[in-house]
């Protein structure tokens, strides 16, 4: 009767690996669809003029705000431009009788000359002034702020009249636009760091079919100490799919046409290197150091070492060594 150690064996084959990342995401606005409005330094809301639910054309006024530094830099201006065209009215005035006294020779060319120079003067600092007050105007549109797209109203957070602190952590309302998605998947940073722009991925809502989708570029840096961080992936085409829909994704992140490859479990390595163990025709296992390839979770592609049709053993390992007889059990 055959002795020898029991084992099992997995036949090395040819088949086109895939390495696949598989995830669930949510549809959610893309990241050039998304826009959250935050008042551009402290001041108050003076108007909100679109309610949460209005659709909005691109360049509608969505909020406007009184912002002290803008508003006192702008009546600065204005009053410098009052204050140069009353002086212009008075050199005018005082000129115009200095004219006719000069003409009539009651006053003296010096004089007559300063009057035309104050003019003069007074002509520059108003066209200086009014200067200044357009300059500042471009500030006064900093506190009128215009949709970038048109979308939706989705979140307003202030009402008018409220007080804002400007910047992040004081939002005002957000604007999406519903009919360009993305799908949100939140992966480990290990597997994040796996996936580059254009990658292939399918995505598919419950009760619905796959739909063709690539990764899409990152638009934000994730914090080093967390230990996951997003992915956005982009449909190919048209999508029904709504946002805050829950899919399942799978993104391709490589893939290798006719690989010899075999069993994960068969694949082991020691001090010397990598290697498999072939049951031989002998009845013995034989040791045979490999080169590796893609690694699934299942499979290995092996590059050198094995070739398709070879019987690998995958079970059985225990106080196997090179050599030993072996049964295999089937």
């Amino acid at each position: 009767m055959a002795t020898g150690i029991s084992v099992t064996v997995d036949v090395a084959r040819i088949e086109n690996l895939r390495e696949v990342i598989n995830a669930s995401g949510m549809v959610v606005p893309a990241s050039t669809a998304d826009w959250t409005v935050y008042a551009p330094e402290s001041g108050q809301i003076t108007q909100i003029l679109k309610r949460e639910g209005d659709v909005v054309a691109q360049d509608d006024v969505l909020v406007k705000f009184n912002i002290a530094s803008i508003t006192q830099l702008v009546s600065a201006r204005q009053a410098l431009v009052a204050d140069a065209k009353r002086r212009l009215e008075r050199a005018q005035d005082e000129a115009l009788k200095i004219s006719s006294l000069y003409e009539r020779g009651l006053a003296a060319k010096n004089v007559f000359d300063a009057a035309k120079t104050e003019v003069t003067s007074a002509e520059s600092a108003l066209s200086q002034a009014e200067s200044d007050l357009a300059s500042a105007k471009p500030h006064e549109e900093r506190a009128i702020v215009r949709a970038r797209f048109a979308g939706q109203i989705a979140k307003v957070w202030h009402a008018e009249g409220d007080f804002v602190t400007g910047g992040p952590s004081d939002p005002v309302l957000r604007l999406v636009d519903p009919t360009r998605v993305q799908v949100a998947v939140q992966l480990p940073i290990g597997q994040l760091g796996r996936l580059l722009p254009g990658q292939t991925a399918t995505v598919t809502a419950i009760g619905g079919g796959p739909e063709a989708a690539i990764v899409a570029p990152r638009t934000s840096t994730s914090d080093s100490t967390a230990a996951t961080a997003e992915a956005r992936l982009s449909f190919v085409g048209p999508t029904a799919l709504v946002v805050d829909t829950v899919v399942s994704t799978e993104i391709l992140v490589d893939e290798r046409a006719n690989a010899t490859v075999v069993t994960a479990a068969a694949v082991r390595r020691d001090e010397i290197g990598t290697y498999v163990l072939v049951a031989g025709s002998d009845q013995r296992a034989h040791r045979r150091d490999v080169r590796t390839g893609l690694a699934t979770r299942d499979l290995v592609q092996i590059v050198s070492g094995v070739a398709a049709g070879e019987s690998i053993i995958s079970s059985g390992f225990e106080s196997l060594t090179d050599g030993a007889a072996i049964m295999v059990v089937r």
